[in-house]
């Protein structure tokens, strides 16, 4: 370790899910770094050989293997609670870390207000990801789905994530939101907010622990000192029917949380309205030769749109899903 290098207080966290393709880059990545720091992956029931990859190659890391799938806060929760180290780094399975990471570690020392702090993500063709979120609102969420994120101004205006490429080349700590992807945070405050929210099975559990943890007094940041890579959704071309459930579920958690159920009602209607015209416009339009590959979107798009327009709730839709 050299002078003044904390990384021998960060717990790198990796939660798994069938990521045999894309975990030995990941793990590569980190320990190429040659910094003191703890590897933790947890492994929501893989069927595929992410396991033995990890036994085989990496002996030095600490494998958790969970019972199932507890989803990502599920599975980040058995890895912080491994850990007895201040700092904790969530990292993707299909990320791979591009420089140190104790520079991260070092700005949230220095900043004791700074609960959580994000850094530079990149796609694998060198195109930024974004990575800083807006303030979660039923609105925004609602329009986001409705505006497409490549109109100018009023797409960006829409959107739920931070677009301006100038907002991930500086130092920031007064921003909303940042990934989970590539999310770094202090032990203690994570002990102090009871960590991330197990209901949510995968989406918004990163933007609701930023939340309270800015509820509770504490700064979200962010800082390009460290870059990884990250291939978002490991190449999926659209959003599947589980990851439709899941956001839906997931929204109905954090509405209900932070805006009240009668809102969460509302809101499940005005979405499941969206989701059938956006869903006959796509099933119309993979009549189509060129758009057929889109004709699986579309039934799934509109399935979840008719089950929140005649049937239960978000939540319900969620859980019976």
């Amino acid at each position: 370790m050299t002078p003044g290098d904390h990384s021998s207080d960060l717990t790198v966290i990796i939660v798994t899910y069938d990521g045999a393709g894309v975990i030995e880059a990941c793990l590569d990545s980190i320990f190429d770094q040659g910094e003191d720091l703890e590897v933790i992956v947890v492994d929501n029931a893989s069927t595929d050989d992410t396991v033995r990859i990890i036994y085989d190659r990496f002996p030095s890391v600490k494998l958790i293997t969970a019972d199932g799938n507890r989803g990502f806060g599920g599975g980040c929760r058995l890895g912080v609670a491994a850990s007895d180290r201040e700092y904790f780094l969530l990292l993707n399975q299909d990320a791979v870390v591009r420089g140190p990471l104790s520079p991260l570690v070092r700005n949230l020392e220095r900043d004791p207000e700074v609960a959580v702090l994000g850094g530079r993500v990149s796609y694998p063709g060198g195109g930024l990801q974004y990575t800083i979120g807006r303030e979660v609102t039923p609105l925004r969420l609602l329009l986001s789905w409705i505006v497409p994120i490549g109109i100018p101004w009023l797409g960006k205006l829409c959107a739920r994530v931070e677009t301006r490429t100038g907002d991930y080349e500086r130092e920031r700590r007064d921003i909303p939101w940042v990934s989970g992807a590539f999310f770094l945070s202090r032990r203690t405050v994570w002990e102090e907010l009871g960590g991330m929210d197990s209901a949510y099975f995968m989406y918004l559990e990163d933007v609701d622990y930023c939340r309270r943890a800015r509820d509770a007094g504490y700064l979200v940041g962010f800082s390009p000192s460290t870059h990884a890579v990250h291939a978002e959704r490991s190449g999926q071309a659209h959003v599947d029917e589980r990851a439709l459930r899941w956001t839906a579920q997931s929204y109905d958690i954090y509405l209900r949380k932070h805006r009240g159920p009668r809102i969460a009602k509302r809101f499940g209607l005005a979405l499941g309205i969206v989701f059938l015209v956006e869903g006959i416009l796509l099933r119309l339009a993979s009549a189509c030769p060129w758009w057929r590959s889109r004709s699986a979107q579309a039934r799934a798009i509109l399935n979840l749109g008719r089950r929140l327009v005649l049937g239960p709730s978000l939540r319900e839709y969620g859980e019976a899903s």
